[in-house]
């Protein structure tokens, strides 16, 4: 209803202050994209302001990152995505894990990323291979998800790493691993915030 009585006066500019929190998670994910589509179809410039990652990229198609009041990154969404500027803006962004050392090398070599620089992994970055996959491990427990099984993996020279499957490997199993370039951000250390 408020948002009904605030596009009825036909803003230039609506500010939205986190206007999904109190929802549970399936009805917040449908609005947003029911939102996104209204301020679309309205024409109307909105600002929002979130702590909902997922919930900013589906209504933005440009965002700021702040980190104490600072502007961290800006840019379009999908440009937040691919290249998060620093390790702490890959972590907000749902980066669950960042690899350094001779572990990101690996990484970007079995990706042919020139560099050596941090490799932050999203949730699913790595995924049990249906074959011998890019590395080999041994599984550790496994548990059941909405969408996919997750577990464990101990993989040697990147460490124990969280990976998905469809279906969970027996506990001490030997698996192969596959990287997932689409949920793969590769940092540059020495690239400025913009």
């Amino acid at each position: 209803m408020a948002l009904a009585r605030a596009l009825a006066a036909q803003p230039r500019l609506l500010l939205l202050d986190e206007p999904l929190s109190a929802l549970d998670r399936d009805l917040r994910e449908r609005l947003a994209v029911d939102l996104r589509q209204i301020l679309l179809s309205t024409g109307t410039t909105a600002l929002l302001v979130t702590h909902d990652h997922g919930e900013a990229f589906t209504l933005a198609d440009d965002a700021v990152l702040l980190r104490a009041g600072r502007v961290v990154q800006h840019g379009e969404v999908a440009d937040l995505w691919r290249e998060p500027v620093d390790e702490e803006a890959a972590r907000f962004l749902g980066y669950r894990t960042v690899l350094t050392g001779q572990a990101a090398i690996d990484v970007r070599r079995a990706l042919e990323v020139p560099g050596d620089g941090p490799v932050a992994l999203r949730r699913g970055a790595l995924r049990v291979s249906s074959g011998i996959g890019q590395f080999a491990g041994t599984a550790g427990a496994s548990a059941y998800g909405a969408d996919e099984v997750s577990l464990e993996v101990d993989l040697p020279g990147l460490g124990r790493l969280p990976v998905t499957a469809d279906v969970p490997p027996a506990q001490g199993a030997r698996v192969g691993v596959d990287l997932v370039p689409a949920r793969i951000a590769f940092l540059n250390v020495h690239r400025a915030a913009t």
